[in-house]
């Protein structure tokens, strides 16, 4: 896809943040019936639907996508309808009408009260832990991906790349617990009732009209003054988050697969604030120190998963397209309006006011910041870069396989090299055995990803 220098209106973001990734069409080819999206008037929900729609028309599939929700705007109901969303108003915590929803295999959960919705705490509770449970009794049938957040996590040193998945959560606040509640119910009903489950704890989505780089556009505009005790922060943008929540439902699986949704790079408030003050031309002013500690996570597992899938790991070889888009930090080349050149420059990007943004709004600093090359203007440093660890080991095959087979999903042999060898045929004989436990792992992950089909 040919990345545009600019975007038009509100319509061509919408299109461009519903344009669906290899994996995403992928995921729809091999999808065996309808989805339904529970939840689909918030945020994200709308050009989540819209994306599931195309990956499924792209995939030359029949099979329908219907988007649920209390739909208090009409307007966006019609939209829906338009792109080829079915769509069914519902309040989902009337148990006598969510048993009247239609049956179908795949669920992708987006209800819930967001963060910063204080002052109806008892409403928090029902939705993001008693809502799960209902769902779970009534698609107990069905593989479940479900929304959650990285504020389930605690604090985290800045500079250590973030919260893993595997880490302890340490929910901070009602919200925070609510949504640790929520992925409890998840759990426990997969565990219960065997249902494929994947949980996407997201870190934060940012696309042109809301996200963490546009309100700290706004406050730098208005001349506020920009606390930076918190003062670092992950983004990624949304087409992307949408893309793998479809691909995540080929990853349910029981007790739930878990997964971060994160940027790959750690964002600075302050250096953030700066760039986007000079791409305004106004000046910026900070209160605070920057803290050690900040709500980060590590979102490395999501795109190394997509990576593979962008390899054509189900379909055989890949094609040379998906390969040079693999190669970009083991992310898919969809990004939306922009692209960094090789001698680190952007494409000149604008938005309009219509898009929520005042005129000659940083739009595109918020596009290079959740994106692919260039941190803050700067070519991103080798650390940052996410891409898929291979066996380094150098030794023979028969000496590394069972570690590289037991450590495939960490992507490391584990076992230490053999003693180096010097001459220039042992060289040789070394470099084929090293193809040759590379091309092992990829059938591993390959066999692997069947089993769970």
């Amino acid at each position: 896809m040919e990345l545009p220098l600019a975007i038009r209106d509100v319509a061509h973001l919408e299109a461009l943040l519903s344009e669906p990734s290899d994996a995403a069409v992928d995921a729809m080819r091999r999808a065996d019936g309808d989805v339904i999206v529970l939840g689909v008037a918030g945020k994200m929900g709308p050009t989540l639907a819209r994306m599931a729609r195309r990956a499924m028309d792209a995939a030359g599939r029949k099979h329908r996508v219907i988007g649920v929700s209390r739909f208090t705007s009409p307007d966006q109901q019609r939209t829906l309808e338009a792109c080829g969303v079915e769509t069914v108003r519902c309040d989902l915590l009337d148990e006598s009408a969510l048993v009247r929803l239609p049956d179908v295999p795949h669920v992708i959960f987006m209800a819930g009260r967001k963060f910063g919705s204080a002052g109806n705490e008892p409403l928090t509770w029902a939705m993001n832990a008693h809502l799960p449970a209902l769902v779970c009794a009534r698609y107990r049938r069905s593989r479940i991906v479900a929304f959650s957040t990285g504020n389930v996590y605690g604090l985290t040193p800045h500079g250590r790349g973030g919260s893993r998945e595997a880490d302890p959560p340490a929910p901070v606040g009602e919200y925070a617990m609510s949504c640790l509640g929520r992925e409890r119910m998840f759990e426990y009903f997969s565990r219960a009732h065997r249902t494929p489950v994947a949980i996407l704890r997201l870190n934060y989505a940012t696309e042109m009209r809301y996200g963490v780089l546009v309100d700290l556009a706004r406050r730098v505009r208005q001349g506020e003054p920009i606390d930076v005790t918190m003062g670092y922060f992950n983004v990624i943008w949304q087409a992307d988050a949408n893309a793998m929540a479809l691909a995540a439902l080929a990853h349910a699986s029981s007790p739930p697969f878990i997964v971060n949704l994160a940027g790959p790079e750690e964002l600075g408030v302050r250096a953030a604030c700066t760039e986007l003050a000079r791409l305004l031309g106004v000046e910026v002013s900070f209160t605070g120190q920057e803290a050690r500690d900040a709500l980060l996570s590590n979102g490395a597992r999501g795109w190394e998963r997509q990576h593979r899938e962008c390899r054509g790991g189900h379909r055989g070889a890949a094609r040379p397209e998906q390969r040079r888009r693999a190669e970009h930090f083991g992310r898919v080349e969809r990004h939306a309006a922009f692209e960094v050149r090789e001698r680190g420059l952007l494409a000149d990007l604008s938005l309009t006011s219509r898009v929520g943004v005042e005129d000659h709004a940083p739009a595109r600093f918020i596009l290079r910041a959740s994106g692919r090359r260039v941190m803050l203007g700067f070519r991103a440093r080798k650390s940052q870069r996410i891409a898929p660890r291979v066996c380094p080991h150098r030794g023979r095959r028969r000496e590394c396989e069972h570690d590289c087979r037991r450590h495939r999903d960490a992507g490391l042999c584990g076992r230490p090299c053999a003693k180096p060898r010097r001459d220039e045929a042992d060289g040789a004989e070394d470099n084929a055995c090293h193809r040759q436990v590379i091309a092992m792992i990829e059938r591993d992950f390959e066999r692997q990803d069947r089993r769970l089909h």
